[in-house]
């Protein structure tokens, strides 16, 4: 009764009630986040650890099923699953809805300190993360080449398009997929490494001992300060082969004698392509509690730009990307 009779008395001022509340109604609708998926906890987390070297059975049985038995006590727990792979232990633990994920990561992770001492000493420290709806990507973008190699594309990618996206406002994270980086392959020559009386493994200290900048202090003036330091690092192929990393009879022995060293590429990890044509593909997440449309428009809008900027020869594609990533086939030690 006292709305209508308030419009009945005064009609005027109930009018512009409603018209503030409408304007008010509009202003925030138009500011009101959207998101690709609901703002929901979901209690599963993923526990990955890194053996290296080591065969899927070694992983299962030295790294996976510890882990296993440490996280199994923790309350609230459902159903654990769990990959042994070449190198790699992935574990999946899911909770009852009512247990939070947070607590359930933390709880992980103290149970999982408490037996480190267990594992290998060779192992990477776990990583215990929650499973994030919010942290998918939202765009993907790709970026293929007629004339240019693998890696010089990945480096223009890298250099310019990574970095232009990376500094979009809502932008997160780029995460690259079928990138090329360069890598300086050793390829060791046994006959050599016999004939000098060495092991591979005096070759691999000799590269970690030689390959580094040492810090030597500080030198001092009247009035300021320099840092001192050995450059040790190479900075060419030449250097590498040059490289002292072990002596015989008082005679220096460079990494030149005992491998052949090629300026290559990495192996490849991951592939990405548009139309069946390698290529460089961006995934980009947002920040947390960013507008997801807000930031694909302004990714679209960037990605737009850019396309102009390109030299002649490169095409950017803005969503169609497929990619997969390359990992070793399960063997008797996964399950």
């Amino acid at each position: 009764m006292f709305l209508s009779n308030l419009s009945i008395t005064r009609p005027v001022f109930a009018a512009v009630l409603m018209l503030s509340l409408l304007t008010l109604g509009i202003a925030s609708y138009r500011r009101l986040a959207i998101d690709l998926y609901p703002n929901v906890e979901i209690p599963v987390i993923t526990v990955v650890t890194i053996y290296p070297g080591a065969s899927p059975e070694t992983v299962e049985r030295d790294v996976t099923k510890k882990i296993e038995e440490a996280i199994n006590p923790i309350a609230g727990l459902r159903h654990v699953g769990s990959n042994s792979r070449e190198g790699v232990s992935q574990l999946f633990a899911e909770f009852q809805l009512e247990v939070s994920a947070d607590r359930a990561a933390e709880d992980a992770r103290t149970k999982i300190a408490a037996i480190r001492g267990d594992l290998p000493a060779s192992i990477q420290d776990p990583i215990i993360q929650r499973l994030d709806i919010a942290g998918m990507p939202i765009v993907s973008l790709a970026v293929r080449s007629d004339t240019l190699p693998p890696r010089e594309l990945t480096t223009l990618v890298e250099k310019k398009i990574a970095r232009r996206l990376e500094n979009v406002a809502g932008v997160g994270k780029v995460d690259r997929i079928g990138a090329i980086e360069r890598e300086v392959s050793i390829a060791v020559k046994p006959e050599q490494l016999e004939s000098l009386g060495l092991g591979i493994d005096e070759v691999v200290l000799g590269l970690a001992r030689e390959n580094v900048d040492a810090p030597l202090g500080r030198l001092t003036g009247p009035s300021s300060e320099a840092p001192l330091r050995v450059q040790g690092k190479a900075r060419s192929i030449d250097d590498f082969r040059a490289m002292v990393i072990a002596a015989r009879g008082g005679r220096p022995i460079t990494l030149g004698e005992v491998a052949e060293v090629a300026d290559g590429e990495e192996e490849a990890r991951s592939l990405a392509f548009v139309d069946g044509t390698p290529a460089v593909a961006l995934d980009v997440l947002k920040q947390s509690g960013a507008n997801a449309v807000a930031v694909a428009d302004a990714i679209r809008a960037e990605a737009a730009r850019l396309t102009n900027e390109l030299p002649p020869g490169r095409h950017s594609n803005l969503n169609p990307r497929r990619s997969r990533e390359l990992r070793p086939r399960p063997q008797d030690g996964s399950h």
